[in-house]
């Protein structure tokens, strides 16, 4: 998995992908991903094994097990790599960063965390959101030597402010709607995976292929 990712995420909507492909400073950093169709794979697992009368060899019987990584129905559109000049992690992202700042939508306020970590990005997919009535995200983390050591997601949809925080070993889920701010211990579930549920896609045992380190971004660079 990679060891960063700052990734805005959003359903692609004509809405959504008008909005974003008017704004010619992200045509390098803005991804189509309709479908993972292309990493699917078949293994042979044995099914079931039959033993026979003595003298007689027993029946092995197997079946096909297809694997497709999961992506929300409809697929996503992806903004990457964001970043800024106070982000530790900008070294990691070389030619791919983007400075999220010039992104800012000041008129947005913010319930959680207003003045907080990626306040510039948060508000510019939360203008978003309610522009197109759609689901956006944005997810930040940072791994060291195969630990994850940091670990947020933010998701608006319409009225609704959701943030995820993991530092190990505490994770913590906040909600914000209806002027009110609820927040609980996460259990089950991580800030990647939870952010994904709100695309309808549950991620097996947190696997995300856009997170592999080999993802082949420059296939589904947005050219709309």
């Amino acid at each position: 998995m990679t060891w960063y990712a700052r990734h805005l995420y959003a359903t692609p909507t004509p809405a959504v992908l008008a909005r974003l492909r008017a704004d010619r400073r992200l045509d390098e950093h803005r991804f189509l991903v309709p479908d993972l169709a292309r990493f699917r794979t078949t293994s042979r697992e044995v099914d079931a094994v039959t033993i026979g009368p003595p003298g007689q060899p027993s029946v092995t019987e197997y079946r096909d097990v297809v694997d497709e990584p999961v992506l929300p129905a409809g697929g996503l559109v992806v903004v990457r790599e964001l970043s800024g000049p106070d982000d530790p992690g900008r070294d990691w992202l070389d030619t791919d960063a983007f400075d999220a700042s010039v992104l800012d939508v000041p008129d947005q306020r913010l319930a959680l965390d207003p003045d907080g970590p990626w306040a510039a990005a948060r508000r510019f997919a939360r203008a978003l959101a309610r522009a197109t009535g759609a689901t956006v995200a944005l997810y930040v983390t940072d791994f060291w030597g195969g630990d994850c050591e940091v670990a947020d997601g933010w998701v608006f949809d319409g009225d609704r402010e959701v943030g995820y925080h993991q530092a190990p070993p505490h994770a913590r889920a906040r909600v914000a709607e209806g002027g009110a701010v609820r927040e609980r211990q996460i259990v089950r579930g991580d800030p990647l995976t939870l952010t994904m549920l709100h695309f309808d896609a549950l991620l097996a045992r947190g696997f995300f292929q856009l997170h592999t380190r080999g993802f082949p971004w420059d296939d589904y660079l947005d050219g709309g």
